[in-house]
């Protein structure tokens, strides 16, 4: 459960970053961190209920792996 929250923040952390990048430069709606946490207030269909936890979930494991193989790296230069 709590390794679940924190995939789930972690990704909506990444996609909010990105977001705010890809608004600054191109420009277009403005979406608040918690529409990426939960999902939008008012969601039209399964993709928008669902869908963003699934891919919160998706972006936090791989940031999880790629943080671990960085680590994995830095160790093994160290011995």
């Amino acid at each position: 459960m709590f390794g679940s929250f924190i995939t789930n923040y972690i990704g909506a952390s990444i996609r909010w970053c990105f977001g705010k990048i890809r608004v600054s430069i191109v420009g277009g709606k403005v979406f608040p961190f918690e529409e990426y946490l939960n999902g939008p207030q008012n969601p039209e269909g399964i993709i928008d209920t669902a869908g963003h936890g699934c891919v919160n979930h998706v972006i936090g494991i791989l940031a999880g792996f790629i943080l671990a193989i960085l680590f994995i790296k830095l160790i093994g230069s160290f011995i």
